[in-house]
C-alpha cells in the first residue's frame, strides 16, 4: 500500500503569545464613567498552568506556530462583568465576549458569545 510510504508529519506545538495590554483603555468603571488602560506583566502569569508555552508580546505578527491572545473591553458592573477577547493564529480569528457573574465573592463563567470568526 502506497501510504506506508509517507511518514506522519510532526506538527510544533504551539505557543500562547499575549498581547501586553487590555486595549484602547478599556476597563470601564460604571460609577465613575471613566476608562483605565493597564498592562499584562511577567509576574502575572508565572502561576498559571498551562500545557502551552505563555508568552508575553506587545504586537500580533503572522507567525502560526504561535495562538496570539488579544483582551479589550474589560467591563466589571457590580456583580457582573464582561470581557472580549480575539484570538488570532495566522491568518485565522475568533473574537468572543465572556461573561461572569460574582457569587460570595467569587467570579464563575456564565456564557460565551461569539462575535466574529474570520
Amino acid at each position: 500500500m502506497i501510504l506506508k510510504l509517507y511518514k506522519p508529519a510532526k506538527k510544533k506545538q504551539i505557543k500562547i503569545g499575549l498581547l501586553d495590554s487590555i486595549t484602547t483603555e478599556s476597563l470601564i468603571s460604571k460609577e465613575e464613567n471613566k476608562f483605565v488602560n493597564f498592562k499584562i506583566s511577567k509576574n502575572e502569569i508565572l502561576n498559571f498552568r498551562s500545557k502551552y508555552i505563555i508568552e508575553i508580546f506587545k504586537v500580533n505578527n503572522l507567525d502560526s506556530s504561535i495562538l496570539f491572545v488579544k483582551f479589550s473591553n474589560f467591563r466589571i458592573d457590580n456583580d457582573l462583568a464582561s470581557i472580549e477577547v480575539k484570538k488570532i493564529l495566522g491568518i485565522s480569528m475568533s473574537h468572543s465576549k465572556y461573561y461572569f457573574k460574582k457569587k460570595n465573592g467569587r467570579w464563575f463563567f456564565i456564557k460565551k458569545e461569539l462575535l466574529s470568526i474570520g
